[in-house]
């Protein structure tokens, strides 16, 4: 299930990127490495929504210092979420 959430929010559907972040939040870490993949390939809402979840602590641990690096990456792309 996750890796065809992955696989659709690479192609851009947004929808599927969503199901995916709902994943994270029910704590599924097989989710929340897909995010981190979505991430490190340079989406830049990923790397946003990856920022607030690490806020959050909803991939492990809080972790501001995690948080605050996706959410520089993703405004070096002038993300707007």
């Amino acid at each position: 299930m996750v890796q065809a959430f992955t696989s659709a929010a690479q192609q851009g559907e947004q929808d599927a990127f969503l199901d995916l972040v709902l994943l994270v939040e029910s704590g599924l870490k097989e989710a929340c490495d897909a995010l981190t993949q979505l991430a490190t390939q340079g989406m830049a809402v990923a790397q946003n929504k990856l920022g607030e979840l690490y806020e959050k602590g909803a991939c492990g641990e809080s972790d501001m210092s995690q948080a605050l690096q996706w959410y520089q990456k993703a405004a070096m792309q002038e993300d707007s979420y």
